[in-house]
């Protein structure tokens, strides 16, 4: 019987569950930052685990890309990554061409490099911005995300590069945040979504946030008119192609997702005036960007759930830092702990089933 390594992630995703409700590292400084849960050398142990188990994990697109890489040509052709559209991905192309021209023509070698750069990315902006890494990584794995990075490493390379921009983007330093987005665009050009970074300012559960929410459940409503015009959209940006049919005719997001994904709105709309009392501006963005992934499960409920979950996932990471938060400084001290060991239970039981729907 072969074991998935999903289900040996089970593991180590008990202990930091574990370690996070009972050893966490609770801070009341207002703002998102490095504390005792980032150490390097627990990082390090994380890093290796992620970055191995994806390498060795093959599942989905992943097979593309494996096909793709070993039919790429072994010398760089600079002339061939200029003919690329943005939405050939010309940076992840010439990416692999010097990858197979200057390092290795082996495939590990290339899955083993695009997993080191996608989990360094992820985890570097959960070590920098999380309160408490220990849970956060946790969330990360149980609702899926990590299990994304590993078939759609396009898409996730170019999270992981983007996230960097973070902080020039919350501080409207415009160049060095152009400058991450495009190269991250010329990996995936979904990325320059994080433009909307910038314009969440302020106070969480602002008008910004309401009218996100608002124009999500508007545009489910209208979802066929709104489809067509986006695909249409896409198509003269990015050069990438789409069927009105491919989302019409699809399945919507779980009902379940799209509740997991609300809990942190509804936990910041309930606790918002002691957010916006104690948080500082960084945890505020995350917090505020979280209604983002939950506006395109909503959007998705009406159909094309796979193309709207990729959509929030790029999101997701600041969701994931604004749970940690919400629940080891903001909800009330006495029940915090039972709070944190429900939240683990449930979401170790929603992985499991995640990982039972994935491998059946």
């Amino acid at each position: 019987m072969i074991i998935s390594p999903w289900w040996l992630l089970l593991v180590p995703l008990l202990c930091i569950g574990v370690k996070s409700s009972i050893c966490s590292c609770d801070t009341l400084r207002g703002d998102c930052g490095r504390n005792t849960n980032s150490g390097i050398v627990p990082c390090f142990i994380i890093f290796i685990i992620l970055v191995s188990v994806s390498t060795y994990s093959v599942y989905n697109d992943a097979g593309i890309y494996i096909f793709n890489f070993n039919n790429l040509p072994d010398e760089l052709v600079w002339k061939d990554v200029t003919r690329h559209s943005w939405g050939e991905n010309p940076g992840f192309y010439m990416f692999q061409l010097a990858l197979k021209d200057f390092v290795s023509t082996d495939v590990f070698v290339f899955k083993l490099v695009s997993a080191i750069i996608i989990q360094f990315g992820i985890l570097e902006f959960y070590r920098k911005y999380s309160c408490n890494l220990s849970l956060t990584l946790f969330t990360h794995i149980a609702l899926g995300l990590y299990m994304f990075t590993v078939p759609a490493m396009k898409q996730s390379m170019a999270i992981s590069i983007g996230l960097f921009a973070f902080t020039d983007l919350v501080n409207k330093r415009w160049l060095a945040a152009g400058l991450i987005l495009l190269l991250a665009a010329t990996i995936h050009p979904y990325i320059v979504m994080f433009l909307v970074i910038p314009f969440l300012n302020g106070d969480v559960w602002s008008k910004r946030e309401m009218l996100i929410l608002g124009t999500a459940v508007l545009l489910g409503f209208m979802f066929e008119k709104f489809v067509s015009i986006a695909i249409n959209t896409t198509q003269s940006i990015t050069g990438d192609s789409y069927e009105l049919e491919t989302f019409t005719e699809s399945a919507g997001s779980n009902i379940l997702r799209v509740l997991v994904y609300a809990i942190v709105p509804i936990m910041s709309y309930i606790y918002r005036n002691k957010i916006n009392t104690q948080a500082g501006i960084y945890t505020k963005r995350c917090i505020s960007l979280s209604v983002i992934p939950l506006a395109f499960y909503v959007i998705g409920s009406f159909g094309g759930a796979n193309f709207f979950g990729r959509l929030a996932n790029y999101f997701a990471p600041f969701e994931f830092v604004a749970f940690t938060y919400i629940l080891s400084n903001i909800v009330p001290v006495r029940s915090r702990a039972i709070v944190k060991i429900f939240a683990i239970i449930f979401l170790t039981v929603f992985y499991y089933f995640l990982v039972r729907k994935s491998f059946a």
